[in-house]
């Protein structure tokens, strides 16, 4: 399988929704072996998140900027092989970049690129160094000593772990665990949500693990886990989450309300609201509704009232 490939692809579909869902990631990396994934989790979501940084380096050796999407993905993947990450060598990050494109002068622009790319001087300024907005940093600046505000910038830059949250419909994390363990995979149990696990080391990929296959858990970021926890749900409640898509913190309500009670998921598409019907069937989850609709204009479609409403737009698991 080739990993590079995937990441353009993700990357591509990022490029162009400028938006992607932990879980969509976790998805792709739940098929691959150990090494593969953690070698696609650092490209995909370095590129993401040094976006601005390798854009300016990039910027620095092309003639003219307005270049396609797909080849601007491409010079950011390899750039950031280049300039991050060690165990890849040069030749391989510039080759294999190539590869990735069929046009024969887009392949040499980037090929051109990349064998440049480590002589250009670092920026300076700090927005680009630890790849943060400027309005943020000077925000933070405002209140924080500077040596805070970079600790938190360099914490940000951390690539996050894969956690799987345990269905407590059907199992409790100690059972989890143990399945984990009895298929080779190590885990071990989140800091702070009581219900997830972080995998260290799949013993086979996660699509493959009886967690995922049956049911007894589903994968999802840790801090997501940690927003429905804060709802005081109990049996029998009436829920709205106004953008539910993919579903991870509707599942984990239902379950915290032991699967009784009225929970309302919406979001903006077919494809989104699928995948939410998608994990409430292999979860077992029976008390969910979906409908298709814009959040912003919901007094249209419903006259209702709940008990709860959960409108994570920004989504806590980025």
């Amino acid at each position: 399988m080739n990993v590079r490939a995937l990441a353009f692809r993700i990357l591509r579909k990022y490029e162009s929704e400028k938006f992607i869902s932990r879980e969509d990631v976790d998805d792709v990396l739940s098929v691959l072996e150990d090494r593969d994934r953690r070698f696609l989790k650092e490209l995909v979501w370095g590129v993401i998140r040094k976006e601005e940084l390798l854009d300016w380096y990039i910027d620095q050796l092309l003639k003219k900027r307005d270049i396609p999407p797909a080849v601007r993905v491409a010079l950011r993947m390899g750039a950031y092989q280049l300039l991050f990450m060690d165990s890849v060598p040069d030749y391989a990050a510039v080759n294999e970049t190539v590869k990735l494109l069929e046009n024969e002068n887009f392949k040499k622009l980037v090929n051109a690129v990349l064998r440049r790319i480590k002589d250009v001087p670092p920026p300076k300024e700090p927005h680009l160094l630890y790849s943060h907005p400027a309005w943020i940093i000077e925000y933070w600046s405002s209140f924080l000593p500077w040596e805070s505000v970079q600790r938190i910038m360099v914490w940000n830059q951390k690539p996050l772990p894969v956690t799987l949250r345990a269905n407590t419909l059907v199992v409790d994390r100690e059972e989890l665990l143990k399945t984990l363990e009895g298929e080779g995979t190590k885990a071990r149990p989140c800091e702070h949500s009581p219900i997830g696990v972080v995998v260290e080391k799949a013993g086979i990929p996660l699509q493959q693990s009886r967690a995922i296959k049956e049911g007894l858990a589903t994968v999802q970021g840790e801090p997501s886990q940690l927003v429905p926890l804060l709802f005081e749900l109990r049996p029998g409640l009436k829920v709205l989450d106004a953008c539910s898509s993919p579903g991870g913190k509707t599942t984990e309500i239902a379950e915290l309300m032991k699967n009784e009670g009225d929970i309302l998921a919406v979001d903006v598409s077919f494809e989104k609201v699928k995948k939410v019907q998608e994990n409430c069937q292999r979860l077992g989850i029976k008390i969910v509704r979906t409908l298709v609709a814009d959040a912003e204009r919901l007094s249209q479609f419903l006259n209702e009232e709940f008990d709860r409403i959960l409108l994570d737009v920004p989504c806590s698991a980025l």
